[in-house]
């Protein structure tokens, strides 16, 4: 059963043409299912729950790229994560994403096609301390230090732009000097100082002299120090064929 989980936002008024144009859009597919609201909605992790219980397995969100980090860390719960291998996760953006990119959507439209097509791909879970993301982390700091899998240290005192990356989103995927798998067990490091250095690391400890910090998925901001790895979760993500990674 397919689960449609709309962000709050939708309700403006300027975004009711496009969400009837996609609505239309599933029906003609005969993709139809059960809507929720968060805008209604108390408990998001209480309700995707009662959801799954009653039989959805196919989670489309309906929103901006803050829905989908929102609700990809609610299926991250830890009773929803019992059922994690179950479920396929999907995004119907209705604004410009970075995410939607990644995965190989270009548009609303394009996202109800992927989701008929249902081309699914499990990609890995990275952690962040106690906090998971996605795709990228990206460092704010000037004098930082980088522990890589706790062999050897690498300092940066400009203002590099840092990113620990297991999918790229879209714009740094054009910047990498090859392909990114996040089917895989790495996380990958990429820096652009005065040049361009990428490694494949198992661990980095993020430290810095000054006060600093570390965003998520672009949406969520902890301070360091950090320890990042990949954790033991996955999530069936249903893409598009020119998507970023392998």
């Amino acid at each position: 059963m397919h689960l449609y989980i709309y962000d709050d936002f939708l309700e403006k008024s300027k975004y009711t043409k496009t969400v009837n144009k996609i609505e239309t859009r599933i029906t003609d597919l005969g993709l139809n299912g059960k809507i929720i609201r968060l805008s209604n909605l108390k408990n998001i992790e209480s309700a995707i729950w009662n959801e799954i219980k009653r039989g959805a397995r196919t989670l489309v969100v309906v929103g901006n790229d803050g829905s989908f980090n929102k609700i990809l860390k609610t299926l991250l719960a830890k009773e929803v994560s019992f059922f994690l291998n179950e479920i396929f996760f999907a995004f119907i953006p209705v604004e410009n994403s970075q995410v939607a990119l990644s995965l190989g959507i270009k548009s609303y439209t394009d996202a109800c096609n992927i989701l008929l097509a249902r081309r699914t791909e499990n990609i890995k879970i990275a952690k962040a301390n106690n906090y998971y993301f996605l795709s990228q982390a990206e460092i704010f700091s000037k004098n930082i230090i980088i522990n890589i899998d706790d062999a050897y240290d690498i300092a940066s005192n400009d203002k590099s732009s840092i990113y620990i990356i297991n999918m790229p989103l879209f714009d740094i995927s054009k910047s990498l000097p090859k392909k990114i798998d996040p089917r895989d067990e790495n996380l990958h490091i990429y820096i652009n100082s005065k040049g361009h250095s990428f490694l494949s690391v198992k661990q980095i400890k993020v430290s810095s002299v000054d006060e600093g910090y570390i965003t998520l998925d672009n949406s969520t901001k902890i301070k360091l120090p950090c320890t990042l790895t990949m954790s033991d979760k996955g999530v069936n993500l249903i893409v598009g064929k020119k998507r970023v990674f392998l």
